[in-house]
């Protein structure tokens, strides 16, 4: 049965794209009167739940909190919650200033990212509340002025932004410095990510409006469902419920420069689902392998470095040609792979080994990655 599965998985990395369900509620401007609907993402459909208060004014949506609530921010500031059963608006703070824009959800943080627009010069700032304390705190300034600008945090914890509705980038959550990642092949806005099994989302440009799912790695776009008329205000997508936890094991050794490379991942390792790897902080440039075994291990390769994984599958093992300009520690990928339905899924366990001529030995290894289905 495990040689089976290994067989669709390995069918399955041919894969980057696939429908998704999952559930959102939307914010709609219709007559000049907003309400919030639920919105099934895979066929369009809405249910109208309520009127949403005037207070609320809702530019940004995002689904988080302690307890998870969908959550909004106005311009003015008005940060607080609407009720999913019929839209009432509960005041948790108010913002100093105004013109305030995006709201993300961080699980790994604990904090809502909130982006607020400077009309003096077109730049974004970016604020952290965190909703167990009620502390505020200012992170920094986004590197992109008089631009559309849409945030959104994946499983991972890592900040990814969406500009003018077509370059997509990988934001330093220290520094918020800025990696392009990919230009999208069409018009998109009202960017969103589900934490859940990974999805990425956005609403067509136009009318009617369409959900598209988002290929992260090249831009991409499928479209999944005809959404309504123009008149979307914001909306938030509500995790999926996933099999899998993904746990670091071992440890890695460096490439050029001192630098180790990082392996992690999130999404849904059930059938059907959407499985995320990310390999960043190598040597841009260069090619590395992914390794598919059995379970967490300790085997030395020498130089310092372990196989962090066994044993080892023959098969499926995966080029990783790495992007990035800069050199040392600038070089990255994505893995993005299909769970077959129907598929009996077992823990699993991945490690990456980087080819870079300046680490000793002529190669780096990350940590291992262990997906542990209990």
């Amino acid at each position: 049965m495990f040689q089976l599965f290994r067989v669709a998985f390995a069918l399955a990395l041919l894969t980057s794209m696939a429908s998704a369900q999952a559930n959102a509620y939307v914010v709609r401007n219709e007559s000049g009167q907003r309400f919030l609907l639920g919105l099934d993402v895979s066929i369009g459909s809405t249910t109208r739940i309520g009127t949403v208060a005037q207070a609320a004014e809702v530019r940004g949506l995002a689904w988080g909190g302690l307890q998870p609530e969908l959550w909004s921010i106005s311009s003015g500031g008005n940060l607080g919650t609407l009720s999913t059963s019929n839209a009432a608006f509960t005041l948790r703070t108010t913002l100093p200033q105004a013109y305030y824009e995006e709201l993300a959800w961080s699980p790994v943080l604990g904090e809502f990212w909130i982006t607020r627009w400077n009309q003096n010069n077109g730049t974004r700032a970016i604020l952290a509340y965190r909703p167990q304390t009620g502390a505020l705190r200012t992170v920094g300034t986004l590197p992109f002025t008089y631009a559309a600008t849409e945030i959104c945090f994946d499983g991972a914890g890592h900040l990814w932004c969406l500009i003018n509705g077509s370059a997509l980038f990988e934001i330093d959550r220290t520094t918020l410095a800025a990696r392009f990642i990919s230009l999208l092949n069409r018009g998109a806005f009202f960017f969103e990510i589900d934490q859940g099994n990974g999805a990425f989302y956005a609403l067509s440009t136009g009318t009617p409006e369409q959900i598209l799912r988002i290929d992260p790695a090249t831009g991409g776009t499928s479209g999944m469902a005809w959404y309504g008329p123009h008149g979307t205000d914001a909306w938030a997508v509500v995790p999926r419920v996933c099999l899998g936890r993904f746990l670091a094991s071992g440890t890695s050794c460096p490439g050029t420069g001192g630098i180790h490379p990082v392996l992690d991942g999130y999404g849904c390792f059930g059938s059907g689902g959407t499985v995320h790897l990310s390999l960043r902080q190598a040597m841009s440039g260069a090619t590395g392998i992914l390794l598919f075994g059995l379970g967490p291990a300790s085997l030395p390769l020498g130089n310092g470095c372990s196989l962090n994984i066994g044993p080892v599958f023959a098969d499926p093992i995966l080029a990783l040609p790495l992007f990035g300009t800069g050199g040392a520690g600038q070089g990255f990928t994505t893995v993005n792979f299909v769970v077959p339905p129907g598929t009996i899924v077992a823990s699993l366990a991945l490690q990456a080994l980087v080819f870079d001529v300046g680490a000793p030995g002529g190669f780096s290894a990350t940590n291992g990655l262990r997906i542990a289905v209990e």
